[in-house]
């Protein structure tokens, strides 16, 4: 094996490397990273397909994705869709995701008792609710007062590795699960990583596995290409991102500027309809002022012929 830094899990290339491909080793990694997040009554035996990515295909949504067709321990057929970091708007491109995965569940006679429970699992590089100490979170469609639930078709879960750390451990298949994705590839961590390959052999294999496509000059090329894309991806929208800042500031302040401008014009009108002696009603209908503010004008003429004044010379 070459002396490069192990490919990082959290890269969607290297995750359905290690993941998503049809074969034996790959499915039995998958299977049991799935177990360790889904609750005891969904636990998977087998997957009966896999929809995932072509080697080249780097388009966002589709590199990111994973969507699966199971069968559980009790002999039912469940959905479940995989994302990993997914990018903006991810919140929306979930309940989409979800519900694309739960209408492809219809059978072929489109009876809606065939549709299966999905559930979607996000593994996220980032902490998406500050305002949540947990790093897994688990959402499903329930009446706000009673905690009724709707139907348990619907579930999407939340592993955010941003509020995950090694004060957690790795005593649940979960925890030691979280510990390979965020720490495989960290040099400062590799104790870490050995105390939990000694512990856990489904983390070996997919340590060996991990070192062995890291060792894959070709699949070694492409993992960088794609690190590369999702880095300047991310610089990219923060640029963009401070560009329609700017835009937005220097739009609003022209808009300021016409508003102040519009409303000096409108000042001047009705300093010199004043001085013509018109009614307030008549100026009113021309300045479409209120006629409160014309009397303010009126009485504070001094105030206004400098404030006018002092528009017109900056």
């Amino acid at each position: 094996m070459t002396n490069n830094k192990l490919m990082n899990p959290m890269v969607d290339f290297a995750f359905k490397a290690l993941f998503g491909k049809d074969d034996s080793d790959s499915r039995e990694l998958l299977i049991s990273f799935l177990n360790a997040i889904i609750k005891q009554e969904d636990k998977i035996k087998k997957i009966i397909s896999l929809n995932t990515y072509k080697d080249s295909n780097y388009e966002e949504d589709k590199l990111s994705i994973m969507d699966l067709k199971v069968e559980t321990n009790r002999n039912k057929v469940m959905y479940i869709g995989l994302q990993v970091n997914p990018n903006e708007n991810y919140k929306k491109k979930n309940l989409y995701h979800w519900s694309k995965l739960y209408s492809g569940s219809l059978g072929e006679d489109h009876d809606l008792m065939d549709l299966k429970k999905c559930i979607l699992i996000n593994i996220l590089n980032f902490t998406l609710f500050e305002e949540i100490k947990r790093y897994h979170t688990e959402f499903k469609v329930e009446e706000m007062d009673e905690n009724i639930v709707l139907d348990e078709d619907f579930e999407i879960h939340y592993l955010e590795l941003g509020k995950f750390n090694e004060k957690h451990g790795h005593k649940t298949e979960e925890e030691q699960w979280l510990t390979f994705m965020k720490y495989a590839n960290d040099e400062n961590k590799k104790n870490v990583i050995k105390e939990l390959e000694q512990k856990s052999d489904v983390i070996n294999k997919a340590m060996k596995k991990l070192r062995e496509l890291s060792a894959d000059e070709k699949q070694r090329f492409e993992y960088l290409a794609r690190e590369k894309a999702l880095r300047d991806k991310v610089s990219g929208d923060r640029y963009l991102k401070r560009m329609i800042e700017k835009i937005k500031e220097e739009t609003s302040e022209e808009i300021r500027k016409l508003k102040e401008k519009e409303r000096i014009e409108k000042i001047k009108l009705v300093l010199k309809l004043l001085d013509l002696n018109m009614e307030f009603v008549k100026i009113k209908e021309i300045s479409e002022l209120e006629e409160n503010k014309i009397k303010d004008i009126a009485e504070n003429i001094d105030h206004y012929k400098k404030e006018v004044a002092e528009f017109e010379n900056k």
